[in-house]
C-alpha cells in the first residue's frame, strides 16, 4: 500500500512500500472522517528554521486560513505576501500579492488546483503556488482524495511511533519518509493525528538536513547545517456553517486580471542580462564532452544549435531537460543539435546522475564555469537557441512546463527555415 503527498518547492517525493497496520488504520480512519465531512476550516502553518554551528538559529513561519466546503467553494488564504487561492460558483482566483492577479472558469476547485494556469506543475505533480505550507497540502490532498489522484501516493515506510500530547490534546505519532526528487535521499518525517472519535491532523514535521549533508562535498561551508520544516493545524471548525463570501479574496485591485500564472509573472519582468545576447553572434568556447571528446560552439556553424546551462541539484532543469530532449529529438532530421552544458559539478557526479535518469544526452562539462559567464548565465535553467548564421535565435531562463514544449517547438521550426 502506498502513501502520497507532493510537498512544497524543492520537496518532492517518490513513493514506495507500506507496512504497518496499526499506521494504516490511523490513516485510513482520518481519511475516512475527513471525506465525511460537509465543511472545513483551519488555521494552518509552515515553520522553517535553520541552524549552523556558531550562527544564531533561523526560523520563518507562513500562515494560511484553509476553507473548504464539499463539492463547493475553497480557499487557502495566506496571512502576508504569499499567493492566496480561491473557487466559488465556478470561478477560481489566484492572488500573488505585488504581481496581480490570476482569474478563470473551472469545473471544480480541485481541478483549478491542478491546472497548469494556477500554477500546477504536471512534471512534479505538485503546484509550488499552493504547495508552500505542508500542513495546508496534507489537509487539501485529503480533501480532494480520489482513487486517480490519491493523496497519499508517494511517502513511504508509515509505521506507528507511539502517543503525544500535543497543546492538551492526545495524539497519534507515526513515522514515515519522503524521497528527495532529484538525488534520492530520504528524508524523515513524523505526523501527529488527534486520538479520539475526530482523528484531525494535529501537526507535520520534515527533517530536510540529509539533502543539506549530501551537499557537503561540493559546498563545504554548508558542513553542520541543519533544516527543517513543520507544519501545524489550530482552531479546527468541521461541519459548520461557512458563508459563501467567507471564500472570497479580499485583495487590493491590481490592474487586468491575467490568465495564467506565466502571463502574470511575465508582465513587468526585468530581462535577465542574457537576453541582451539575443541577435548577436554566439560566444565560442571549447569544452570536453562527458565522451572525452571536444566540443566547440563555433564548429557547429550551419546548425541549428540548442545550448542548455543546468545542474543536477537543479529541481528546475531536471524537470524541463526531459522537454527539451524530446523537443529537439522531433528536430533531428533538420540537424538541431542539443548540447547540455554542466556547470561547475565533478565528471563522476554528473555522470552518475546521467546513468541515473536513463538518459540520452551530450552533456559539456563547465567545470569553472567560464562558458556561463560567457552566455550572462545568471540563473538555471537557461536554453540558448543558436541560428545556422551563429546568432543567438532565443534565450530562455527558467522553463514553465506547462507552455516550454510548444515556445520551443516554434522557435525551432522558425529557426531551421531560417537560410
Amino acid at each position: 500500500m502506498k502513501r502520497s503527498l507532493s510537498f512544497l518547492l524543492a520537496v518532492a517525493v517518490c513513493g514506495s512500500a507500506f507496512a504497518d497496520e496499526k499506521a494504516d488504520g490511523i490513516l485510513d480512519a482520518t481519511l475516512k472522517y475527513i471525506g465525511g465531512l460537509s465543511s472545513v476550516s483551519s488555521e494552518t502553518s509552515i515553520t522553517m528554521k535553520q541552524s549552523m554551528p556558531g550562527q544564531d538559529p533561523r526560523e520563518r513561519t507562513v500562515e494560511n486560513t484553509l476553507l473548504f466546503k464539499k463539492d463547493g467553494p475553497f480557499a487557502l488564504q495566506a496571512k502576508g505576501q504569499a499567493p492566496s487561492f480561491s473557487f466559488v460558483d465556478g470561478t477560481a482566483e489566484m492572488n500573488l500579492p505585488g504581481a496581480g492577479l490570476v482569474r478563470g472558469k473551472a469545473e471544480s476547485a480541485k481541478a483549478a488546483t491542478l491546472n497548469p494556469n494556477f500554477g500546477f506543475d504536471e512534471s512534479s505533480g505538485s503546484n509550488p503556488m499552493l504547495d508552500r505550507d505542508v500542513a495546508a497540502t496534507l489537509l487539501r490532498g485529503m480533501l480532494f482524495h480520489s482513487e486517480k489522484r490519491p493523496w497519499d501516493k508517494r511517502l513511504e515506510n508509515f509505521t506507528y511511533d507511539g502517543e503525544e500530547e500535543i497543546d492538551g490534546v492526545k495524539t497519534h505519532r507515526l513515522a514515515f519518509q519522503t524521497e528527495e526528487e532529484n538525488e534520492g535521499i530520504k528524508l524523515p518525517c513524523l505526523l501527529w493525528i488527534d486520538a479520539g472519535e475526530k482523528p484531525l491532523p494535529r501537526r507535520m514535521s520534515v527533517d530536510m538536513s540529509p539533502i543539506v549533508a549530501n551537499a557537503v562535498e561540493q559546498n563545504p561551508q554548508l558542513k553542520g547545517m541543519e533544516i527543517s520544516m513543520t507544519g501545524a493545524y489550530a482552531n479546527w471548525k468541521v461541519d459548520a456553517d461557512i458563508p459563501d463570501d467567507a471564500f472570497l479574496l479580499k485583495v487590493a485591485d491590481d490592474g487586468k486580471p491575467a490568465k495564467s500564472v506565466s502571463e502574470l509573472m511575465s508582465r513587468g519582468r526585468k530581462a535577465p542580462p542574457s537576453e541582451v545576447l539575443v541577435g548577436k553572434a554566439a560566444p565560442d568556447f571549447e569544452l570536453k564532452l562527458m565522451d572525452g571528446s571536444d566540443f566547440k560552439v563555433s564548429d557547429q556553424k550551419g546548425k541549428v544549435l540548442v545550448l542548455d546551462f543546468w545542474a543536477t541539484w537543479c529541481g528546475p532543469c531536471i524537470r524541463a531537460l526531459p522537454i527539451l530532449m524530446s523537443t529537439v529529438k522531433e528536430f533531428e532530421d533538420e540537424g538541431v543539435e542539443l548540447v547540455a552544458v554542466n556547470l561547475r559539478e565533478e565528471k563522476d557526479k554528473v555522470e552518475k546522475f546521467i546513468a541515473k535518469q536513463g538518459w540520452d544526452l551530450t552533456v559539456a562539462l563547465d567545470g569553472e564555469g567560464k562558458a556561463g559567464e560567457l552566455y550572462k548565465v545568471t540563473g538555471i535553467p537557461q536554453t540558448v537557441i543558436i541560428g545556422k548564421d551563429g546568432k543567438i535565435v532565443k534565450v530562455h531562463v527558467g522553463a514553465n512546463p506547462a507552455t516550454f514544449k510548444s515556445e520551443l517547438t516554434r522557435e525551432l521550426k522558425e529557426a531551421t527555415a531560417a537560410k
